[in-house]
């Protein structure tokens, strides 16, 4: 979550010939999309907290008005993500690389834990050779590591 101490929320009627301020404390959110979450009062007294969400789909159409409205700024503040993102790029790879590798094993856990009792040699023996063979790519993997320096 990020606090925007530049952005501000107005409010006013569709007809109305101008708009009132109603609050300068919006927060950003990026989880799987991205949404501003502000807080103003009620008609009927009281808060109303208020969501706008913006699908990834959309993103084009958010960097178009970014570069609209300030290309330089614009410009130089994605140029300094994109290198920050890409400086992280093999952890987020190595990271996905362990979630898809423990999703094998624990696949292979669960025929084990389904398999009947009497009958469950196949899936004991593929239990093992799974687990053996992530650990031993693991600790290729962690053989083979060399550190990287932080950018910057």
């Amino acid at each position: 979550m990020a606090e925007l101490k530049n952005t501000r929320v107005y409010r006013g009627g569709q007809t109305a010939r101008n708009m009132n301020f109603e609050t300068g404390e919006v927060s950003l959110h990026a989880p799987s999309l991205i949404y501003f979450k502000f807080t103003m009062d009620s008609k009927g007294g009281g808060k109303t907290e208020v969501r706008v969400e913006i699908e990834p789909d959309d993103f084009p159409a958010l960097v178009a008005a970014m570069m609209k409205a300030d290309r330089e700024c614009s410009m130089q503040t994605m140029a300094k993500a994109l290198y920050s993102e890409i400086d992280k790029q093999a952890v987020l790879d190595q990271e996905k690389i362990q979630i898809g590798r423990e999703s094998v094993v624990k696949a292979a856990e669960q025929a084990l834990e389904t398999a009947p009792a009497d009958r469950n040699h196949a899936e004991r023996l593929a239990k093992d050779m799974v687990r053996q063979l992530v650990d031993s790519l693991n600790s290729e993997e962690d053989k083979a590591a060399v550190p990287v320096s932080p950018v910057g």
